[in-house]
């Protein structure tokens, strides 16, 4: 009896969370702009996410820098958390945060420093 409470328990807790990270997808779907900061400064990017083929991909610019369209690589949603990675002047910018509300913000890393980010959903005009 204890075992099959406790599986229907887990089983119950992995579709939550399953329709949890549905949920994200959906919410992280959209143009975000912000900025990250780091040791080279502060750099304004915009991000765009969307469903294709069934997968969650995406593209990341660099206005300032004229640069547009980096694919995105390993974009990881696990509850609130979400990761993602993308490739400029080959080396890799690799991004853990949180979706809160509106709002994208968290940490990032290349292989020579580290930063923070924040990015917001961009609203349209």
């Amino acid at each position: 009896m204890k075992k099959a409470l406790t599986i229907s328990g887990l089983v119950f807790l992995l579709s939550a969370m399953t329709a949890f990270a549905a949920d994200n997808v959906a919410m992280l779907q959209g143009k975000w702009v912000g900025e990250f900061q780091g040791t080279a400064g502060t750099v304004q990017v915009r991000t765009h996410f969307w469903m294709e083929n069934d997968e969650l991909v995406g593209t990341m610019d660099f206005p300032q820098e004229n640069i547009y369209n980096l694919k995105l690589s390993f974009i990881i949603i696990e509850a609130a958390s979400v990761h993602f990675e993308v490739v400029k002047n080959n080396e890799v910018l690799s991004f853990e945060g949180k979706l809160i509300s509106n709002q994208l913000v968290g940490e990032f890393s290349t292989k020579t420093g580290k930063g923070v980010f924040g990015f917001s959903r961009e609203k349209n005009l």
